[in-house]
């Protein structure tokens, strides 16, 4: 079997056991659920009962109240009973359906209940019918008392049946738990058992072939080369044995031909070390200067390459050291030319240093020159800015005197306006004031023929008489008022007349006053223009002083480059110069090493 089929069957077999154990523990759940379910309908079944023990002893109460006291009030308690007593047997009735005998004694009980009703009722009617006499007859004939006792009887033996009940589903309910325990704890141990022994089964069928594998693999690790290994083992651990085996045939193949190797290394290093004696013996007199022998190449491998290349090489360095000792003397001379030409360089240089300095000198006097010009050109700038910003503020002014003219001239036509206005108002007041005069005229002569009629009528008319005469002294004080207003009015008319003429040469001068500020804007303007004419001139003009004093700079500039250029010429010439002796040391040296290599004739 399978290293992975013998792990599926062993975890599958705890599996189980705890799917097992689960559902065993589901089913003993479900039985203590149902046991304490039918514990709790138990318990309700004697609650309801001890509600209709408790009704019973209700309807007593009520009833003996009223037969000894005559309230009504009593049967208050009696009438619920009454009304409730049905309801709490049919519960009854159906909390117990499963159980006949009880079904009966609720039958039972409620035959009783309904005589012993009856009975009671019997009482209270004949009581409540003033059959007091007749009342105590029924109580002695000790039907109601038989009745009850009955009652009570029926009510005790459902209730024992019931307490009996419970107690068998409390005791089943209480085995069923203690099953469930014991059963819960076998199970743990059943499947921890089951668990041990499935490992110790994996262990010893995985790990004893793996223990058997790495003891072999450190065996081979370790030098040993005949080590039996089984082969016969179907599993896993059997394919591991079994590459463990191949790979000890391969090691074995594999040192059998490292030993053919490692004599042929042998023949091949002692070769080696022959050719390379040679090659070295040869090489330090390369490094004496014989360039005159060759390497013998009797090998067609690596170091036959190796001395062909030898040999081109002291071929390269022969040709090498005869073109060195040619040039070395070919420079000697040409640096003797090169020296006595520098020498005059330098000269010149120095002759051209100094006549930058003094050129230089004099455009530092120039520039200065042109930075004052350009301080005076923008002083003028400035003054040139500020009679044009001043001219501005005069043309504002100007255009705000217009601006103020023009607004009153528009007031004085507006006043002139208002008092022609005023004119034909005041005229209209004194056509209604003329009137106004009329009526009083006309007033005073109807109070005065109504006077003349109160003095026809006798003392019947003096009442309208005293009427007449105070509309007469009315007219008259408003004939008197409308005299003065017209009056008033005439002055009003003659100073409006004077105002218009006033308004009017007002207006005359406003318009000459604004011809003669427009014409000031007009040569406010064009002398603006002057200004900003002159502004433009003078900018332009410091622009161009501006210009040349960067072109100076640019030039003075210009000239500090050459000076350093010059001057620098005149350090790498000296350096040339000593760069030429130095070459001339370093030629003549080089020709005396030259001298040592020991060419091959016709070199």
């Amino acid at each position: 079997m399978k290293i992975k089929h013998r792990l599926i069957l062993g975890f599958s077999i705890p599996i189980i056991a705890l799917l097992a154990l689960g559902g065993v523990m589901e089913w003993l759940s479900q039985q203590q659920q149902e046991a304490r379910n039918w514990s709790t309908h138990t318990y309700k079944v004697l609650a309801k009962l001890e509600s209709f023990h408790s009704l019973t002893k209700d309807l007593d109460t009520g009833q003996r109240g009223y037969l000894l006291t005559g309230n009504a009030s009593f049967l208050e308690p009696f009438n619920t009973v009454i009304e409730l007593s049905d309801g709490v047997l049919d519960d009854l009735e159906i909390m117990v359906k499963d159980n006949p005998r009880q079904l009966q004694r609720i039958a039972l009980m409620r035959t009783l209940l309904d005589e012993k009703i009856e009975t009671l009722q019997k009482t209270i009617t004949q009581l409540s019918s003033n059959q007091v006499e007749e009342a105590p007859a029924v109580v002695l004939t000790d039907k109601g008392k038989k009745v009850t006792n009955d009652l009570r009887k029926t009510v005790k033996v459902f209730g024992d049946e019931e307490r009996q009940r419970l107690s068998e589903r409390n005791l089943a309910s209480s085995q069923s738990e203690d099953i469930a325990a014991n059963t819960i704890f076998i199970g743990i141990v059943v499947v921890t058992l089951l668990v041990v022994m499935v490992a110790r089964y994996s262990i010893a069928s995985i790990a004893g072939g793996l223990i058997e594998a790495v003891s072999l693999a450190q065996k081979i690790s370790a030098g040993s080369r005949d080590v039996v290994i089984k082969l016969d083992i179907p599993d896993e651990t059997g394919d591991l044995l079994r590459a463990l085996s191949i790979m000890q045939n391969s090691i074995l193949k594999s040192e059998q031909v490292l030993t053919e190797k490692e004599e042929q290394s042998r023949k091949d290093l002692a070769q080696l070390n022959s050719t390379v004696a040679e090659y070295q013996a040869l090489m330090t007199k390369v490094a004496r200067g014989d360039l005159s022998q060759h390497v013998k190449v009797q090998r067609d491998d690596a170091l036959g390459r190796l001395g062909h290349d030898i040999n081109a090489m002291i071929s390269s360095l022969g040709e090498i050291a005869g073109n060195v000792r040619q040039a070395s003397q070919e420079i000697v001379s040409t640096l003797a030319e090169v020296s006595s030409t520098t020498t005059v360089q330098a000269a010149n240089a120095s002759e051209q240093a100094t006549a930058v300095s003094e050129t230089s000198t004099t455009l530092e006097e120039i520039r200065a020159t042109s930075l004052q010009t350009l301080e005076k050109a923008q002083q003028l700038g400035k003054s040139a800015e500020q009679t044009r910003k001043e001219g501005e503020q005069g043309q504002l002014a100007v255009k705000e005197a217009i601006e103020g003219m023009e607004v009153i001239r528009d007031r004085m036509d507006d006043i002139a306006t208002t008092i022609l206005e005023l004119s034909e108002q005041t005229q209209q007041i004194g056509e209604i004031t003329d009137v106004v005069a009329g009526l009083a005229q006309q007033s005073k002569m109807l109070a005065l023929n109504a006077s003349i009629e109160a003095a026809k009528a006798g003392d019947s008319g003096k009442g309208f008489a005293v009427v007449a005469m105070e509309v007469k002294e009315l007219a008259e004080q408003s004939q008197q008022s409308t005299t003065q207003v017209q009056k008033i009015l005439q002055d009003i008319r003659l100073a409006t007349d004077r105002a218009v003429m006033a308004t009017e040469e007002g207006s005359k001068g406003a318009s000459e006053g604004l011809d003669l500020v427009n014409r000031n804007g007009e040569v406010m303007r064009e002398l603006s223009g002057v200004i900003r004419e002159t502004a433009t001139a003078s900018q332009q003009i410091v622009a161009a002083v501006r210009q040349e004093a960067s072109g100076i700079n640019q030039v003075n500039d210009a000239m500090d480059q050459i000076n350093t250029a010059t001057a620098q010429l005149v350090v790498a010439v000296r350096q040339t110069e000593q760069a030429n002796h130095d070459l001339s040391t370093v030629a003549q040296r080089l020709n005396s090493s030259s001298k040592v290599y020991q060419l091959a004739q016709g070199a």
